[in-house]
């Protein structure tokens, strides 16, 4: 299950060539539903990857993405974070570690509202769990 949530998140991200920027009436009226009871009031960038619908958006000063599959079930949303809002533990983690500097961090709340942080640090993706404890690393 992780592997295929780093898997989604990893597509998602990285903004492939086949993503598709949709206009919105053209959106499944069960996700519009769904994604206004998760986001009352919040407008969104439309894209469709691999079969889902990905909201861009900005809600609260941070910059998101959620994704629904074609049922309206909402698998994921990535919510871009500052590196000093990680847990402390995994802060600690990378520097014991010598970690390269950090370009990118996230936190991944998954549809069973698990909670992870996934974090770009030169050519290498780490991730934590909620507490900040090391999961594994990932290449770019």
């Amino acid at each position: 299950m992780r592997l295929a949530i780093l898997l989604l998140w990893l597509l998602c991200i990285a903004q492939p060539l086949s993503a598709q920027k949709i206009d919105p009436t053209s959106i499944p009226q069960v996700i519009q539903t769904e994604f206004a009871r998760d986001f009352p009031g919040v407008n969104a960038d439309w894209t469709r990857q691999a079969g889902q619908y990905v909201a861009g958006f900005v809600q609260n000063k941070y910059k998101m993405q959620t994704v629904y599959n074609t049922y309206g079930t909402r698998l994921e949303t990535r919510v871009t974070i500052e590196e000093k809002e990680l847990p402390e533990s995994a802060r600690e983690y990378m520097k014991s570690h010598n970690t390269p500097a950090v370009t990118e961090a996230s936190k991944i709340i998954t549809d069973k509202d698990q909670v992870n942080f996934k974090v770009l640090a030169g050519s290498e993706y780490l991730e934590f769990d909620a507490k900040g404890n090391y999961l594994h690393t990932a290449a770019k």
